[in-house]
This record gives structure tokens, C-alpha cells and sequence, in this order.
């Protein structure tokens, strides 16, 4: 059986990345995969500046293609960015190593820097 593991990178509880990741896993699961599942809510990673934890990522991206669209949030300064390209992690995860390198895809939402912040309107 194929394993794939699946990153869920959003330590925002309730999102639709995890209900989306849910979905997929569910497939992969019924295309005879075996998926595993590295949630971020349950890492204790540190973020720059702060005190080392045990457990620790690096990422790297070679990005090979980026599609912006404005994101229809409650918000309307953000663009929602997918990237795809080439993919290597390495670090440990509750002592584990980990290491792969993949081509795969990214999504995020960034701010809008195409329209001032105060002027209400975008494009």
C-alpha cells in the first residue's frame, strides 16, 4: 500500500484547510493509499525568536507557477496565492526525522498590496 503523507500547515482551529484535507485524505484512503496526516495544532514548533522546542521544520520552495486571486473573506484585503513547484522539508517531528523532497502545490493568503489599506476600494 502507497503511503502519502498530507501536511495540514494551519494552526487555526475549525479551518477549511483541515475539512479539505479531510475530503482528500478520505479519497486517497478509498483509492487504496494509506494517508498520514501532520497536523500543525499539534507541533510545538517555535517561531523566530522564540525558545527551541523538540520539534522543528525546514521548508524549502522553488516556486515554478503562482495564481493570485482576491480572496472573498470577510475581509477584502487579501489575495489567496497557489504555488506550485518543487518542495523539500527536513526536521524532526515528535522525534521523528523527516525529509522529502516533492513537486506539490502551496496556498495562502497574503495582504493586498495593490490598493491602499485606507482606501476601501479594490480593484
Amino acid at each position: 500500500m502507497k503511503k502519502i503523507v498530507c501536511i495540514s500547515a494551519t494552526s487555526r482551529p475549525d479551518n477549511d484547510t483541515a475539512k479539505a484535507l479531510g475530503v482528500v485524505t478520505a479519497e486517497l484512503a478509498a483509492l487504496g493509499c494509506e494517508p498520514e496526516v501532520v497536523d500543525a495544532r499539534n507541533l510545538r514548533l517555535a517561531f523566530p525568536g522564540e525558545a527551541q522546542t523538540d520539534d522543528w521544520l525546514r521548508l524549502e520552495v522553488a516556486v515554478r507557477s503562482v495564481q493570485a486571486t482576491p480572496a472573498e473573506t470577510t475581509t477584502d484585503d487579501q489575495v489567496f496565492l497557489q504555488l506550485r513547484g518543487e518542495f523539500s522539508v527536513t526536521g524532526e517531528l515528535t522525534g521523528i526525522p523527516i525529509s522529502d523532497r516533492r513537486q506539490g502545490f502551496f496556498e495562502t493568503y497574503v495582504p493586498d498590496f495593490s490598493v491602499p489599506a485606507s482606501s476601501g476600494v479594490r480593484p
